[in-house]
């Protein structure tokens, strides 16, 4: 398997790598994604196809990986288009057999294929351009690749196997069931379906499945997610084979196909289980709790209001009794028995994190996602009794009367900027019940230890220069939460960068409170433009950048409400600590009134963010079944020592850095090491350490200065490290 067979064009010479397998010679082939092989290579373990088929985007690269895994076998390929058919085989299998157009029909191929692999979106049309597609079964309507499917998954012999990619809609409402009773007469069983999250398949960003057809019967589908980590697969495969459920929903579980509806339904289906179990609370689908109808219809149970839920699954629900014929289309109506469920509480649910995510996750739709009323049906709601709903209503009531009330408070310090006394009196009231102690404590550490020093600290030029830092640490702590991100899979770093980082290059050679901020706000403004987009799957790849964050933690991290922050104390640290000359008391005082004030803003913004996100240092683990069981620090609060906990994930850790985990989630983010937990040169008590410059001068040249903002006796530590020196590269070129 080890180099690749003489399949070179214009003196290219490429090595094979099992795991890693994607021949980018020609913009214009389309090719197949990173994780594609090395799944490949888990399934097909222990078989021996003797004869190959492939068809569709891909198809050349898959087939030369057919050949080199299994040099003898016969390997049959059909591109999508006839014209670019020998082009690519020059390019990719000069050793693979063409096939023609209508190989449906052909006599010459074999009979029997051990292994089909179909990655197939659009028709294979024949050279006048008419489908190539049987009488018998047109009227499957929108699901057109299935014909493809079919008609090559009856080429399988008996122990076969048939790998297709297909989207979303394969699984879309009664489709889904039409397919499983076609596939059943013909004598075929889809097996498995494997997810594919957002951004694993960057050029067909609208394939999210991966399916088994097979000549077996079956009465259960398994299904699992193909994550970004290959090591996971092996044991995927091996829940497949032995039919086991996996210790966590990624890999895999065992379902009725008929019931099936999407894999992030049923990973979001488990989590909401698991959530009921810790309250007592049932679990019911909205179909137990009344009806779906339409726009003219009368309630079945004398309700005088219903529940609206919007189509778009990023909107509010809405209780009340009719809305404007002119927006039922935008509006699902749904009539609840008021004996079960109040539809107030129902309301609160579907605004709720768990209502918006099986929102999300059963909409349909690539650039505008929508929301239907048979998947509708499939939520699940948290069903606690009248009573306990009656309590939820009242606590969601008063956080909205709250709410309201902070944006009238908003509103009032803009209609007279000039006289903001008694809206600062009224917040002070507020905040009084939630103390800046009590708030810091929930911060990740990097940041909660220097504004401690703050809250301790008595002169107005301490206090002062601790709300400085305070800040500074925060531009700091968000830029490389940024970058982790982006670097967690390297190839999205040249795009963000393509316009707004341009300017920055090589900005971080020297980082100050100065460069953290511009960075902050040209990495802020080129995400948001990426999430915005309405390109399909590119919101959901970059969320997943970031470890699947909340909407919430995202908002926050990318707000820009924070330059309201950065901006005045970037300014008074120039204008008189960094630039300035000897600094009277009363200026100091003036200062801290400022910098106060931007306090209120940064809580504003954080909130409780920190509560469901993380950030932790692994320690001790153990492995077991393709599930890793770490016990970690939880770095929260303003001082050592810190609390342990146990937490699953599904891919290594290194005990070498600092990871941010949300919560509900199973893939870590990885901080890059310009942020370091390292014990202080005087002594070993633990201290958080920022990247701070590269040297260029001195005794020091060539080594990377860290600072803390823990303990004065030891500010800064002078490293050797290759890895922070090739992230700078990275960010300079």
């Amino acid at each position: 398997m080890g180099k690749i067979l003489s399949k070179q064009r214009q003196g290219v010479r490429d090595t094979y790598d099992p795991n890693s397998f994607s021949l980018h010679r020609d913009p214009r082939d389309i090719f197949i994604p990173d994780f594609y092989i090395p799944f490949l290579n888990s399934l097909l373990d222990g078989c021996n196809p003797r004869n190959i088929l492939t068809f569709g985007s891909g198809s050349p690269e898959i087939s030369e990986f057919a050949l080199q895994r299994y040099p003898d076998a016969d390997v049959h390929y059909l591109p999508t288009h006839r014209e670019d058919a020998e082009r690519i085989q020059d390019a990719f299998c000069r050793d693979c057999h063409l096939i023609d157009l209508t190989f449906l029909e052909s006599d010459d191929l074999p009979q029997a294929f051990d292994l089909v692999i179909g990655r197939l979106m659009v028709e294979l049309y024949s050279k006048d351009k008419t489908p190539l597609l049987p009488e018998d079964i047109r009227d499957l309507g929108p699901n057109r690749p299935i014909f493809h499917i079919i008609h090559s998954a009856l080429r399988l012999n008996e122990d076969g196997i048939g790998i297709y990619a297909v989207t979303s809609y394969f699984f879309f409402r009664n489709h889904w069931k039409e397919i499983v009773n076609l596939f059943k007469d013909l004598g075929l069983t889809i097996t498995a379906a494997f997810h594919i999250p957002s951004g694993m398949d960057p050029r067909n960003p609208a394939f999210r499945y991966l399916i088994l057809v097979q000549k077996k019967p079956s009465d259960a589908l398994f299904i699992a997610e193909l994550g970004k980590d290959p090591e996971s697969y092996p044991y995927i495969i091996s829940n497949y084979r032995t039919h086991k459920k996996g210790k966590i929903a990624s890999l895999g579980a065992w379902v009725s196909p008929t019931e099936f509806v999407s894999f992030p339904l049923y990973a979001e289906t488990e989590r909401i289980h698991a959530f009921a179990k810790r309250m007592n609370a049932r679990i019911v689908r909205l179909s137990e709790l009344g009806k779906h109808i339409g726009p003219d219809r009368e309630s079945k149970y004398g309700n005088s209001e219903f529940v609206f839920i919007p189509r778009n699954p990023k909107g509010l629900a809405e209780l009340r009794s009719d809305i404007p014929m002119i927006r039922y289309r935008d509006f699902l109506k749904f009539d609840f028995n008021p004996a079960l469920i109040t539809g107030e509480y129902l309301v609160n649910y579907f605004n709720s994190d768990h209502g918006r995510r099986q929102r999300s996750a059963l909409a349909i739709g690539a650039s505008r996602p929508q929301l239907f009323g048979h998947e509708l049906m499939q939520v699940h709601v948290v069903f606690p009794n009248l009573s306990i709903q009656q309590r939820v209503n009242e606590v969601t009531n008063k956080i909205t009367q709250l709410s309201s009330f902070l944006e009238k408070l908003d509103v009032s310090v803009w209609d007279d900027p000039g006289n903001t006394n008694e809206v600062e009196h009224t917040l002070d009231r507020l905040l009084e019940f939630d103390s800046l102690e009590r708030w810091n404590e929930t911060l990740p550490f990097p940041l909660s230890s220097v504004l401690y020093r703050y809250t301790i600290s008595t002169s107005p030029r301490d206090r002062a220069n601790w709300l400085v830092k305070f800040y500074e640490a925060v531009a700091a702590f968000q830029v490389i939460l940024l970058l982790s991100g982006l670097c967690s899979r390297g190839e999205c770093m040249a795009d963000v960068f393509e316009k707004e980082g341009l300017r920055l290059r090589g900005s971080l050679d020297i980082a100050g409170f100065g460069t953290w901020v511009a960075l902050s706000k040209a990495l802020r403004k080129s995400i948001r433009r990426k999430i915005n987009s309405t390109e399909e799957g590119v919101r959901d790849y970059y969320f997943s950048l970031f470890g699947n964050p909340s909407q919430a933690f995202m908002d926050m991290l990318l707000s820009d409400k924070i330059d309201s922050v950065f901006y005045p104390a970037v300014a008074i640290r120039n204008d008189w600590d960094a630039h300035g000359g000897i600094v009277p008391v009363r200026k100091y005082r003036e200062n801290v009134e400022i910098l106060e004030e931007k306090l209120r803003t940064i809580r504003s913004i954080i909130r409780d963010n920190f509560r469901e996100a993380t950030l932790v240092l692994p320690g001790s683990s153990w492995f077991s079944e393709g599930v890793f069981r770490y016990t970690v620090k939880v770095l929260a609060g303003s001082r050592p020592p810190f609390k342990e906990t146990e937490c699953v994930t599904t891919s290594p850790m290194d005990t070498r850095y600092m990871y941010l985990i949300h919560a509900g989630q199973e893939t870590p983010l990885q901080i890059l090491p310009l942020l370091q937990m390292r014990e202080t040169p005087t002594s070993e008590r633990e201290a958080c350490y920022f990247y701070n410059r590269l040297e260029s001068l001195g005794e020091h040249a060539g080594e990377i200065r860290l600072i803390t903002y823990h303990y004065g006796e030891s500010p800064a530590q002078y490293i050797e490290s290759d890895e922070i020196k090739k992230y700078l590269e990275i960010f300079r070129t």
